[in-house]
């Protein structure tokens, strides 16, 4: 019992120390504004809005092959879109900088040529 004891004192003090160590403040990641469509083009409707962290993986009811995104975020973000749901398959890349809006890109498009032919299904995002 006095091991026990000892052991938990010691494990205290370490993880004291480590939480000391650390800030105490947390860091908002930074998120990209995303209004996404069943055109390449966007027109019509917007088919969702959503507001995606870094970090994150973002799944859409339905194929995307246009969108409207902004960055909210001081980071350079690099939005990927992927063929299949939960971020899997081939995709595109996307790249958008600190606090800069970009109007329609065609999502589907890779090198200027059609290449998800069925649109995207996710994005993930890393800033």
């Amino acid at each position: 019992m006095v091991q026990l004891t000892q052991v938990l004192s010691g494990l205290v003090s370490v993880l004291g120390a480590q939480a000391a160590a650390m800030p105490a403040t947390l860091q908002k990641r930074d998120a990209v504004s995303l209004g996404v469509f069943h055109d390449g083009g966007c027109a019509g409707s917007y088919t969702n809005n959503f507001d995606v962290s870094s970090g994150r993986c973002q799944d859409f009811s339905g194929s995307v092959y246009g969108a409207f995104f902004a960055n909210r975020g001081g980071n350079v973000c690099k939005l990927k879109f992927w063929a299949n749901a939960g971020c899997s398959g081939k995709a595109t890349v996307s790249t958008v900088n600190p606090y800069e809006d970009h109007s329609c890109v065609p999502v589907a498009n890779k090198d200027g040529q059609f290449y998800l032919t069925d649109g995207a299904r996710s994005v993930y995002i890393t800033c």
